[in-house]
């Protein structure tokens, strides 16, 4: 017994190591000898996703100010109306009023965005500058030169947003900091803008470079990381080193060398440059420790797996044994099996634990798992039974908005057609409804069989509004006597066909006629139909589909009596006519 219990240990003392430090050595050679790889490599495509995110909110400034310059054509004064018919009728109006018009908008303007510095309109009939100033500082005019530095970019930017050097705003008293100026002209409208439309006049807004830094800030950038936006000339926009801004690329970054390197992601609408200049070194600093952290737990944990495997392999060995050998029984399906262990620690409440289980296991099969399979079964149903129809309704209406966004109208209409005979049939209302909407419901069903047959089918509605508008039927009245009339009627017709709905009033009765031009029926087949209608003993020949019209007459009977029902008149090649007859009823 004792040679068995010393070979079951030594067994499980070498599958330990085997399985367990000898893998976990040959992965930790693997895993630091990759790591740093990895890191860098992650940590650089990290950095390119920054920076491309970083491209798309660039871009999303000039569209940003894009926008708010064209509000000069769109935004409406109180009092003045739009900006640029000021400018036009300036000659019409006073003086006082043209300022004031200029100085709303301005200040208006100056309001959209909280990183809009300054605001300034150049009016081309007097080149005076008016503006707008957010730290409303003295406006020093000798020193606006913006329109004269830049008037041949303007003009060859006629109808675009023209993007000045960054500069400082220093035609302001008090002011330090550097702004970028979005310009735009503002041209004469009353006409169809070409090149040669007269320039009204040019708006400039200066914008605070805190917009950059909003967008930097945000993002995981080490303090020894240096980023620029670059314009066209390489000139440095923006920085995260103040003193940079305004300068050549070329003679402020370092060069690319072991202990740095570069990543530029391009703004393609601006012709800009975003640019991450960082120390290599930064990237390993964390992962010294973490490789410092990976070996100690390591070696920790090769220490402790083979103290675990020499201390648990004796503790194991034997009741592991006797759980095999019952656990191997079970799986041949015998579970009258009991261990007998009476240790009194985990082993111990492990076997009595076994024990339980397979007493358990006897009673769960036969009423535990089947009841809970039940119950599953009846919580599904339950959950099926909850599902509200009117979600397909608000589904399809979330896809016709959407190919309303994509210019599907087409796509869109028939969703809608759709959707309104959803809506209309999954109505659980009083099965009398009031003529004008079951006129709707059929209107909706004929506009899709219209796109359906690509208009070869057309119909037409006429009515008699003294009687629809009051008169009240059976719901899915008329419906699908108009289906018959198109699947066994004009659907086997050569060419287009018509079919026409209509209500008259007539001998103290509402007579709803579904009539077609289709194939029509003979003598015979009409009399065996409207056999079929007012006789129970008279069977017909499902093919001829008169199971539907036999259902709309019953229910038409059943709540009205006689004389009220259906009529069924045709003649073969020219086409049939169903006539609904209802009594004057008016809608509750």
């Amino acid at each position: 017994m004792k040679k068995r219990n010393l070979g079951i240990f030594i067994k499980f003392t070498f599958a330990f190591i085997t399985v367990g430090i000898i893998p976990l050595m040959i992965l930790s050679y693997l895993s630091i000898s990759t790591v740093s790889n990895q890191v860098e490599r992650h940590t650089i495509n990290n950095y390119e996703e920054i920076l491309d995110y970083s491209s798309t909110r660039v871009a999303d400034i000039y569209e940003t100010y894009n926008y708010i310059t064209k509000l000069m054509y769109t935004y409406n004064l109180p009092e003045f109306g739009r900006v640029h018919d000021v400018i036009n009728k300036q000659d019409q109006m006073s003086s006082y009023r043209t300022e004031r018009a200029i100085d709303d908008f301005l200040r208006t303007l100056l309001n959209t965005d909280q990183y809009i510095k300054n605001v300034t309109l150049v009016p081309t009939f007097d080149r005076v500058p008016r503006y707008h100033s957010r730290n409303a500082n003295q406006f020093i005019q000798e020193n606006y030169t913006l329109y004269e530095d830049h008037q041949d970019e303007l003009e060859g930017n006629y109808n675009q947003l023209t993007i000045l050097p960054v500069h400082q705003d220093d035609y302001f008293a008090n002011t330090k900091g550097y702004v970028i100026t979005f310009a735009r002209n503002l041209l004469d409208s009353r006409n169809i803008i070409t090149e040669n439309s007269d320039i009204q006049g040019t708006i400039f807004i200066d914008i605070d470079l805190a917009v950059f830094e909003e967008i930097f800030n945000d993002l995981n950038f080490e303090p020894s990381d240096q980023v620029y936006v670059l314009d066209e000339e390489n000139q440095i926009i923006y920085s995260s080193k103040t003193e940079l801004i305004g300068k050549e690329m070329s003679g402020v970054v370092n060069e690319i060398s072991d202990n740095h390197f570069q990543l530029t992601e391009d703004v393609d609408e601006l012709g800009w440059k975003v640019v991450a200049e960082m120390e290599r070194q930064s990237l390993f600093d964390r992962l010294s420790g973490t490789l410092k952290v990976i070996h100690i737990v390591i070696i920790g944990a090769m220490l402790a797996l083979i103290i675990v495997a020499l201390f648990f392999s004796r503790r194991f060995a034997q009741p592991i044994s006797q759980m095999t050998k019952l656990m191997k029984k079970v799986e041949s399906g015998k579970l009258d099996d009991r261990l007998t262990m009476k240790r009194k620690d985990e082993i111990g409440q492990l076997a009595d634990g076994l024990d339980h289980m397979l007493d358990s296991l006897n009673q769960y099969i036969s009423k535990v798992y089947i009841a809970q399979i039940n119950q599953k079964q009846a919580e599904l149903n339950a959950l099926r039974s909850q599902i509200q129809p009117h979600y397909l309704y608000n589904t399809l209406e979330v896809i016709r908005m959407s190919a309303v966004d994509q210019d599907a109208d087409e796509v869109a209409e028939m969703i809608h057609y759709l959707s309104t005979q959803l809506k209309y049939i999954m109505e659980h209302n009083d099965d009398v409804v009031p003529l004008e909407k079951e006129l709707k419901y059929v209107e909706a069903y004929l506009n899709l069989i219209a796109y359906r047959y690509e208009d070869r089918i057309r119909y037409q509605i006429n009515k008699d509004d003294a009687v629809s508008s009051l008169q009240s039927l059976p719901k899915l009245t008329i419906q699908p006597i108009v289906e018959n009339a198109i699947m066994h009627g004009l659907k086997e017709k050569n060419g287009n066909g018509t079919i026409e709905v209509a209500i008259e009033k007539k001998d103290q009765c509402c007579v709803i006629s579904v009539l077609d031009d289709g194939v029509g029926m003979d003598h015979d087949a009409v009399n065996s139909l409207n056999s079929y209608l007012y006789n129970k003993q008279v069977t017909i020949d499902k093919k001829n589909n008169g199971i539907g019209l036999k259902n709309i007459h019953q229910r038409i009977f059943e709540l009205y009596g006689n004389p009220f029902g259906i009529e069924i008149e045709s003649n073969k090649y020219i086409g049939t006519q169903v006539r609904i007859i209802l009594p004057i009823q008016e809608v509750q």
